[in-house]
């Protein structure tokens, strides 16, 4: 999906988005991921979707903790969220309304699945082991064309760790592959290796460094406002930290996982400038 589809029309709550009763504009990452730990942590204690998209997980996201899968669903209100256009998101994991009624009873959907997903709101809004799928899946599909249009311009950034390859697919999913390859293009040229979580830190200076302005761009993609250069970082900072935050207050083993966490002060300066960006532009 290219970030052209995307806008602010887009009815769920996105990552750097006000807490409730706030002004508009992003939030700080880690004051989203505060906002949202209640309810993450009601969804993880939720066993039957706990065990679900651990599942799926481990079939579509190998070596990702449930913590951080559940925490890339952190923009939906819950199980019967039915977003507009243009990605009408739909259910715990945001699942594309319109790409499910394509893929609901396809091959693959009866392999992992075992049988025929539901397609029609009401059917999903019960079925959690379909949303769990769906939504598992989606991310797959968005990191394999993110890491696609990376490996077509010869990035080793295309491949990496679990912590990186989880970044390419929720904020792939969330900017749209263009932009975040783009992106990531455009910031790391000159990347020698795999990507890891530092590579993320790496990544965020470099686009807060070619981002003195609103008139700049990293390489192709406008650096402020909802759905560029600098919201690809505050986005998927906003996901990632939500899971930091779940994982301390409920697996506090998958904590060695989040490499790439925002551990410094001058990291944190880092994404104050970049949410700045963002909103300054909004």
């Amino acid at each position: 999906m290219s970030s052209s589809s995307r806008s602010s029309s887009r009815t769920t709550t996105q990552p750097g988005s006000p807490r409730p009763g706030g002004g508009g504009g992003r939030a700080l990452p880690w004051v989203y991921a505060r906002a949202s730990v209640h309810k993450l942590t009601t969804r993880y204690n939720d066993d039957a979707l706990r065990a679900a998209t651990a599942r799926y997980g481990a079939h579509y996201l190998p070596d990702v903790p449930v913590t951080a899968l559940i925490a890339a669903g952190v923009t939906s209100t819950g199980p019967t969220e039915h977003g507009g256009p243009p990605d009408y998101a739909t259910g715990y994991y945001g699942v594309e309304w319109q790409w499910w009624q394509t893929v609901a009873a396809d091959a693959e959907t009866r392999a992992v699945l075992g049988r025929p997903g539901p397609t029609t709101y009401d059917g999903f809004d019960r079925d959690i082991e379909a949303q769990a799928f769906a939504g598992m899946r989606t991310y797959r599909r968005h990191l394999d064309l993110v890491a696609a249009q990376l490996a077509r311009h010869g990035s080793p950034l295309a491949t990496g760790d679990a912590p990186w390859r989880y970044r390419l697919a929720v904020s792939g999913y969330s900017a749209g592959p263009a932009t975040v390859a783009g992106t990531i293009l455009g910031a790391l040229p000159s990347a020698a290796g795999p990507g890891t979580g530092a590579t993320w830190r790496e990544l965020a200076a470099a686009v807060d460094h070619l981002c003195p302005s609103c008139a700049a761009h990293v390489g192709p993609i406008a650096c402020c406002g909802r759905w560029h250069a600098a919201d690809v970082v505050v986005r998927c900072d906003g996901r990632f930290e939500s899971g930091v935050l779940l994982a301390a207050a409920v697996a506090r083993e998958d904590l060695p996982w989040y490499a790439g966490a925002l551990d410094t002060q001058a990291e944190r300066d880092v994404l104050s400038r970049l949410t700045s960006r963002v909103n300054s532009a909004a």
